[in-house]
């Protein structure tokens, strides 16, 4: 399959070129005819995105109460309206590459900022500005130069000769 075709087929056959899946899929015939894709987002999709996603949802009739892909009126949300965010996901991440996770990635932590969830150790720039303290590291730290001064102390006394 050409580079240009390849994130469709592997979306198609919901696995990635390690062999891994894409999305989750229902346990029994009947989830995976009735469970909207929507719902079927891995589990570190952005939460921006499934927001998104699940008010697509809700425009197309979907009620996310009862989690079926019919309405409460009996028909099927339109499947331009039932998206899979993790499928999307994989197709925008193999047609833009790092630029597109690079975006994702600056969007998902704008809204977490927004939402009030921000963690700044975990934005590239700022990690290393802001690095919580944490005193295991020092204490392991401690820890190593004390038992490497022991083990040099007897290794000199070895061969040395205890005097």
């Amino acid at each position: 399959m050409g580079w240009r075709l390849r994130p469709v087929g592997e979306v198609l056959a919901n696995r990635t070129f390690t062999g891994s899946k894409i999305h989750p899929e229902g346990f029994t015939e009947a989830q995976k005819k009735n469970t909207p894709q929507t719902f079927l987002g891995g589990r570190t999709v952005n939460p921006a995105m499934q927001t998104l996603t699940d008010l697509l949802f809700e425009l197309g009739g979907g009620d996310r109460s009862i989690k079926s892909i019919h309405t409460p009126t009996g028909e099927h949300v339109s499947i331009f309206l039932d998206v899979n965010l993790s499928n999307l996901e994989h197709l925008f991440g193999g047609y833009t590459g790092g630029v597109g996770k690079f975006t994702m990635d600056a969007y998902n932590t704008i809204y977490k900022a927004i939402q009030g969830d921000f963690d700044p150790s975990v934005v590239p720039v700022l990690n290393r500005i802001y690095k919580p303290y944490n005193e295991d590291i020092i204490l392991n730290r401690k820890k190593y130069e004390v038992i490497r001064k022991l083990i040099l102390v007897i290794i000199f006394e070895f061969t040395q000769g205890f005097s």
